[in-house]
């Protein structure tokens, strides 16, 4: 993860991150394992407040979370001071990779297929 943030192309952090209510997102990193709070789960932003955002599960309106600012190094393993960034561990969601599909169930899908390289990725993308 941390050669990936050197490059800003290769990054899994957006340079803004841009939310407003009822914003469509997900999570980038478990953040409640027990309880189906992980990397890829799809939420939806009720909140925005000075210290994070409050959450709710898109499978589970009920289910919130408050989400707050976290510590992510990004220290390249070839430099020895340490660098990080501070940020919601969030992505807005409204389009998703097929990596970030896989394990997700999803009701209505489209399907851009013009960059399929990968043995696999049509099947997975198709049966999610």
């Amino acid at each position: 993860m941390a050669e990936k943030c050197v490059n800003q192309n290769r990054c899994m952090f957006v340079k803004t991150l841009k939310l407003k209510k009822n914003a469509r997102v997900i999570l980038l990193r478990n953040l409640d394992i027990e309880n189906g709070w992980v990397n890829g789960t799809i939420c939806r932003v009720l909140d925005m407040l000075h210290w994070g955002v409050v959450v709710c599960k898109e499978s589970n309106y009920h289910e919130r979370m408050n989400i707050m600012r976290q510590r992510w190094n990004i220290t390249p393993k070839s430099q020895t001071a340490e660098s990080y960034r501070i940020q919601l561990p969030l992505d807005l969601a409204y389009a998703l990779t097929i990596h970030k599909t896989q394990g997700l169930t999803m009701d209505d899908v489209i399907i851009d297929m013009k960059n399929v390289w990968q043995s696999g990725q049509a099947y997975v993308a198709m049966s999610r």
